[in-house]
């Protein structure tokens, strides 16, 4: 323990720049998502990525038009935020109506109609995606990415600093 405590206090770091030496994990990048978005787009992400359409036999791409029952899409929202622990105890994450009030407040490319009695909501999952990424509401830590020179110190570079 005293070697250690000895290598450590004999480093200078009197010019070391911690920000833009900092390391970019996939952590701080979901962290950076998370306390930096709302709840609702980072829902819509993971929506995308996994394509959860397909668990309600939804046929569809990313790029193509779907169409989901609002109680569906809000079922897949509540167990999202439990799962993630957005919420503060085990009671449901929020109504229905104020899901959807936030979805209308947040402007997301999607149109409200009714098919066969229930409200829905058609969207294409690719332009969703889109307009949450372009608000910088996922993949934020790009600007922290855009920060960082990544400069060759040769031999005294840490190989795997970045990685």
């Amino acid at each position: 323990m005293s070697a250690l405590y000895q290598w450590f206090m004999a480093m200078d770091l009197t010019n070391y720049d911690w920000i833009r030496r900092r390391p970019l994990t996939d952590a701080y990048k979901e962290m950076c998502n998370l306390y930096t978005s709302p709840v609702e787009a980072v829902f819509f992400e993971e929506f995308y990525d996994k394509e959860l359409w397909r668990e309600l036999d939804i046929e569809g791409n990313k790029d193509t038009s779907i169409t989901m029952t609002m109680p569906d899409l809000f079922t897949m929202y509540d167990f999202f935020c439990k799962r993630n622990r957005f919420l503060k105890d085990d009671t449901k994450a929020t109504s229905s109506r104020s899901f959807i009030a936030k979805l209308v407040d947040l402007e997301l490319p999607m149109t409200r109609l009714k098919t066969n009695g229930y409200n829905s909501i058609r969207m294409i999952p690719q332009d969703v995606y889109d307009y949450i990424d372009t608000k910088r509401w996922i993949n934020g830590y790009r600007d922290d990415e855009d920060e960082i020179e990544y400069v060759d110190k040769g031999e005294d570079a840490d190989e795997d600093y970045f990685n």
